[in-house]
């Protein structure tokens, strides 16, 4: 009899056990560091589209330069972004530029972050472009136009990027009509390509100490 008792009992063990542990959950992991270290703007981020580009803070853009791995800064060196008085731009029809100083993303990187100076006027319907071929050819689109976009500086996160570069890729952008961008005057840099039109070709050079004020983040770990 007590062995009867002893075994009902255990059986009633094991069986609590059982319903203990099935019952248990454990939190998935957050993969997505880019989501991780928006603070400001997360709601936004979550509810946007893959492909999208969402407008953050400084702080925010920051931070994703500095905490996730293997960032690089294409278009323009952050000393040359942040050392230099700004001047305005001298051009104000649409046209697409990508700067030649040497700032460039290597091979297998993947575009999270963009940030530009507008001075005048609302930049609407803009364009962060990537050429995996030269600084003057083969650039596309890369996500969504950005958000519109008043004089002052402006910074963006893009959501969910799987396409990395080929190769050696440059940073490249389209500005809308009208709209005049922040440059700044670098003796020995301020080389760029340009077309006036949203356009993957550009063919036109000019080296005038003129460095424009548009940067992008990469990483070639995909971290998202």
């Amino acid at each position: 009899m007590k062995k009867a008792i002893f075994s009902s009992a255990l059986l009633f063990i094991l069986i609590l056990t059982s319903c203990t542990k099935s019952t248990t959950t454990t939190a998935p992991v957050e993969t997505d560091k880019l989501k991780l270290n928006l603070t400001t703007t997360k709601a936004a981020y979550v509810a946007a589209a893959s492909g999208s580009w969402i407008e953050i803070t400084a702080a925010e853009y920051n931070t994703l330069a500095t905490t996730l791995t293997n960032v690089t800064r294409s278009g323009v060196a952050e000393a040359d972004y942040t050392n230099v008085a700004p001047n305005n731009a001298s051009g104000t029809g649409t046209y697409t530029i990508a700067q030649n100083d040497g700032a460039t993303m290597p091979t297998g990187s993947y575009l999270f972050g963009f940030k530009i100076s507008i001075n005048t006027r609302t930049n609407t319907g803009a364009k962060v472009k990537i050429s995996n071929t030269s600084v003057g050819t083969g650039f596309a689109d890369v996500g969504s136009v950005l958000p519109d976009q008043a004089p002052g500086e402006h910074y963006f996160v893009l959501k969910g990027n799987s396409t990395a570069t080929t190769s050696t890729a440059y940073l490249g952008f389209t500005i809308s009509l009208n709209v005049k961008m922040n440059y700044k005057v670098i003796p020995g840099k301020g080389s760029y390509y340009y077309e006036f039109s949203d356009a993957s070709t550009l063919t036109n050079f000019i080296s005038n100490d003129a460095v424009f004020l548009a940067q992008g983040l990469s990483s070639t770990v995909k971290q998202w």
